[in-house]
């Protein structure tokens, strides 16, 4: 035992480098525009093309000249313009900085880095995917029924495309039926990954998931001296639309519909998912939401939302109400309204609010398979009546 003891591993854990900050940067004729994984990234690489990485050395807010192997013209371009402003020099272009709720960056990260790599269209074909769902408590036939239903080959091509990007869908079988079904699958891929400690811990803030706020923050309230920071703007994806912004500051006709947008109950699905881990998921961010508030509170201040200033606010700027549609944010809860300065409490209400909705519409579901006998009971009843409809449908084409 003493040996056994002495010879394991000891858990590796991977702090992420905070001393820099990476971005993807666009460029136009009148701005670049820096962003990162989950915030607009794929909206930006539509409507500018191609993108070059850069690193920014927070502490002195240097770009890293060293960070390309072979700098392109753009990252030279880059480079000089940055330079010029940290010295107090103008230039022609804009620096644009795109950020994005934390917590929220979290979730889609997860979505993108983990999920959907171990969950995909061809999981409900896969042998391995069927026992995990056994594993969990269901029978075969409710296993077959509801992998056949997400299967796309077992639907007609009109229908196809509701399944096909499977998990990602917004269906759930007639009635709701495979919701709880489903939910449980999702739950069970979120807590996996979150209980997992060391694995958590190592990637919680890494790859679509990172988010390093500092450095905008630094940018808002104690940046270097002689910077010019007038040709700074920073925009909150969550406070404002992209394209309608860039159309009305600086004229150009963008699409301002974002590009793979995920359906909504998938996505309040996990974010139901993760409700359960809010109070490890702000041990762990509760700095990072603290900065992104603070961030928040500088652009924008709770009181240019109040009703004697809301005729000066800018039309690309949501308002609270606007807000609240945008992040199906029930507007019944009111309370929600911008009415004093952001903080980590009022953002983690906010999650848990957007999963209100499903979470009701879960509840009534899965109580209505209990009181109706379970699952594979309802399954075998919809399936006798099926096969009744098409009998009689048959019948009735003979007829004619």
């Amino acid at each position: 035992m003493a040996l056994d003891k002495k010879n394991k591993e000891p858990i590796r854990y991977q702090p992420g480098d905070r001393s820099t900050m990476n971005y993807d940067i666009h460029s136009s004729k009148k701005f670049y525009i820096n962003t990162t994984a989950k915030a607009a990234s794929s909206w930006c690489a539509l409507h500018f093309g191609q993108s070059e990485p850069l690193q920014f050395h927070i502490s002195t807010m240097k770009l890293d000249d060293q960070f390309n192997d072979s700098p392109s013209e753009l990252v030279s371009n880059v480079l000089k313009d940055w330079n010029s402003l940290l010295k107090g020099k103008s230039c022609k272009k804009d620096f644009i900085f795109l950020i994005r709720n934390p917590l929220e960056k979290l979730v889609t990260g997860f979505i993108q880095d983990v999920l959907l790599k171990e969950l995909h269209n061809d999981s409900v074909s896969s042998l391995l995917f069927h026992e995990f769902i056994i594993g969990l408590g269901y029978s075969k036939y409710e296993t077959e029924q509801f992998c056949q239903y997400y299967n796309w080959q077992y639907h007609s091509k009109e229908r196809e495309g509701y399944v096909e990007n499977f998990p990602d869908v917004d269906i759930f079988g007639k009635d709701d039926i495979f919701l709880p079904m489903y939910y449980h699958i999702m739950e069970t891929m979120v807590d996996h990954w979150v209980n997992d400690l060391p694995r958590f811990i190592n990637q919680f803030n890494a790859n679509h998931k990172h988010s390093n706020l500092i450095f905008i923050l630094k940018l808002l309230t104690f940046s270097p001296e002689k910077m010019d920071t007038s040709k700074i703007r920073i925009i909150d994806l969550n406070r404002q639309n992209l394209g309608d912004t860039l159309k009305n500051v600086y004229g150009i006709k963008l699409d301002s519909d974002k590009v793979h947008a995920r359906t909504s109950k998938f996505k309040h699905l996990i974010y139901l998912a993760f409700r359960k881990h809010l109070p490890l998921i702000n041990t762990v961010l509760s700095t990072e939401l603290t900065i992104y508030s603070e961030i928040i509170n500088k652009i924008y201040p709770y009181e240019m939302y109040a009703s004697k200033n809301k005729k000066n606010m800018l039309d690309y700027i949501y308002s609270d109400e606007k807000f609240l549609d945008e992040e199906e944010i029930p507007l019944e809860s009111g309370n929600q309204k911008f009415v004093e300065p952001l903080d980590y409490k009022i953002l983690q209400r906010q999650f848990i609010l957007k999963t209100k909705k499903i979470s009701t519409t879960l509840r009534q579901m899965t109580r209505k398979i209990i009181e109706e006998g379970g699952l594979e009971s309802i399954l075998k009843e919809m399936e006798k009546k099926k096969e009744s409809d098409n009998a009689s449908s048959l019948v009735s084409q003979y007829l004619v």
